[in-house]
């Protein structure tokens, strides 16, 4: 049977896949690659759809849903969550079974019985039965049918869902009610679903293939640091995850864009995609410099950037740290020369206004030192830094603007405009020197809150506070010296599992907390690399490889992980964790 969900349209089966396809198939890509699907979603490169495991649902545990927030319900549209579209499983009754999942795709498997699900493009999926029959089941009932109940119109996700094969129809209540249709596959047939924009797609056939991930897999890293077989195939989940997270350009993406996550946090974040650039770059410089322009694209006339962008639209309000400058310096070393003026000519000024709008909009006090108006704009969402309320001065921002306003310098240099990179370079000292006049207090650095009796100085156990160790030698010795200290105290960030975001003698210390304590794949990688900026390489090497280790574990690359214990938080499939998996394993 083949199903195929559009956007207002419906895709035909091309006649060959409507003929009763066979089960007999070309080898699938990277099939020796297998992940949790539970934590790691199926999908494709350009795909918006996305496959996971429900293990709490034995009749119908695959679960395809939706990540194209023009497809979501105008309720849901602001929060990060995918759309529901159907269920494939055995139905009612049947045992529980976990599926084995590869980039090839998904087999659930039980007692002489198989569903086997895999993508052969990025608007459709074929789906197998073998042994018993194989029960697909929509989120929703159809407005309309055609066909002999194969089309149907979502009036929730605007999809037309085409089913093609040798399936029988029915309309159903689902469980805890309302309406649905169930298609059923008999075993030893074939169905593919497919899902597209426009009702003229219908016309054209499926694609021949899931996209190059073989070629994609060929280009996957190496390191020295992979001594062990968990490693080796965390890196390759990491890489794959790359090719897995991309969709098509659609809406508010201009281009390609590798989403932060096909289950939950399925959009760009504008920094996420700078680490996610980083990652990729090596092979795919054009890809990586594409997920900067994602974000540029939607610069505001004052210079502001978005939170994050979808298809469906950019959001402002909160933005996130300025470490553009910091990552085009070192995409440039792995970007043909020939591109490299071209890149800089064209990015260069959105990132000076950007530097600057940090100081029109966000100097609050005058005095040349920036504020986060939340947490959200610094990226540690609910970071003890903001407890006491804001606006918040935490040396962090004005440490990486300091490293901004000297990268910006060494861009001007490149572009031949002397003058530029002399006027780069004073600021950066100013920036420097503020950094320290306001922030260090012998050796420590803390925190300016605005209270409502004024601005008040504190003290903070945050990892945050620690970032500008990536200064490395522009910081003062007695600055640099305490940070050294405290990030490689084990009773304070030097954690078992990686820089803990809050110091593990802190109250507020809490081990799935967030930014409260829990370890980040971010966080690690710039403590790492402002460690091996300060000297400290051992230190470095060693924070990095307990961070990596705890993502081998399970190489289901969560959005952070107990401090202490390893055990993965929140949302899972992250690009977010995977590149800087990819990163702490480079020089």
């Amino acid at each position: 049977m083949t199903v195929t969900l559009a956007r207002r349209t419906v895709l035909a089966a091309g006649a060959a896949l409507a003929a009763r396809p066979g089960l007999a198939a070309a080898p699938p890509p990277a099939d020796d690659l297998s992940f949790d699907l539970t934590q790691v979603p199926l999908s494709c490169a350009g795909s918006f759809l996305t496959l996971t495991h429900d293990p709490a649902n034995t009749a119908l545990p695959l679960r395809l849903a939706t990540v194209r927030k023009t497809a979501i319900p105008y309720r849901y549209q602001t929060g990060p969550w995918a759309h529901e579209l159907l269920g494939i499983g055995f139905g009612p009754g049947a045992p529980v079974a976990t599926p084995r999942a590869t980039p090839a795709g998904a087999e659930l498997a039980v007692a002489g019985a198989a569903a086997r699900v895999r993508f052969v493009d990025a608007v459709t999926l074929r789906v197998e039965a073998e042994g018993e029959p194989v029960r697909i089941v929509t989120a929703r009932g159809f407005s309309w049918q055609r066909d002999g109940g194969r089309r149907g119109f979502d009036n929730d996700s605007g999809y037309v869902i085409a089913v093609d094969g040798p399936a029988v129809h029915s309309a159903v209540t689902r469980d805890g009610g309302g309406a649905a249709e169930a298609f059923t596959i008999p075993p030893g047939t074939a169905a593919t679903l497919r899902f597209a924009a426009e009702v003229e797609d219908l016309t054209q056939p499926p694609g021949l293939g899931a996209g190059p991930v073989d070629a994609w897999m060929g280009d996957a890293p190496t390191f020295a640091a992979d001594d062990t077989p968990a490693k080796r195939h965390a890196t390759r989940i990491a890489w794959f995850l790359f090719w897995n997270l991309q969709v098509a350009p659609a809406g508010g993406y201009g281009g390609t864009a590798i989403l932060s996550s096909k289950r939950s946090l399925s959009a760009v974040w504008s920094w996420d995609n700078l680490f996610n650039a980083l990652a990729v770059v090596r092979a795919r410089p054009a890809l990586a410099w594409a997920q900067l322009f994602l974000v540029l694209a939607h610069q505001r006339a004052d210079g502001s950037l978005p939170d994050t962008v979808s298809d469906l639209r950019a959001t402002y309000g909160f933005t996130k740290p300025p470490l553009w400058a910091w990552t085009v310096v070192q995409l440039l070393r792995h970007t043909p020369a020939g591109q490299r003026r071209d890149l800089l000519a064209r990015i260069y000024p959105r990132l000076a206004r950007f530097h600057d709008w940090w100081f029109a909009a966000r100097d609050l006090r005058g005095d040349g030192v920036p504020a986060y108006l939340s947490g959200n704009d610094s990226g540690w969402d609910n970071s003890t830094v903001f407890d006491g309320g804001g606006p918040v001065q935490s040396p962090d921002l004005l440490a990486l603007l300091a490293l901004d306003a000297e990268h910006l310098g060494t861009i001007a240099g490149m572009l031949g405009d002397a003058a530029a990179a002399r006027r780069w370079a004073g600021r950066a000292r100013d920036h420097l020197d503020r950094f320290h006049a306001h922030f260090a207090s012998d050796g420590a650095l803390g925190v300016h809150v605005q209270t409502a009796s004024g601005w008040a100085a504190r003290a903070s156990t945050s990892l945050l506070t620690r970032i500008p160790v990536l200064l490395g030698p522009r910081l003062r010795a007695d600055v640099r010296r305490t940070l050294v200290a405290e990030l490689g105290d084990p009773s304070a960030f030097a954690a078992p599992c990686g820089p803990a975001s809050e110091s593990l003698a802190s109250p507020l210390y809490k081990a799935n907390g967030y930014w409260r304590g829990p370890v980040w794949g971010p966080s690690t990688l710039l403590i790492v690399r402002g460690l091996q900026a300060c000297g400290e390489a051992a230190l470095a090497r060693d924070l990095g490889d307990r961070y990596r280790a705890t993502c081998a574990r399970a190489a289901t690359f969560r959005e952070n992980y107990d401090a202490r214990t390893g055990e993965g938080n929140d949302d899972g499939g992250m690009t977010w964790s995977a590149a800087d998996y990819l990163l702490l394993a480079q020089s």
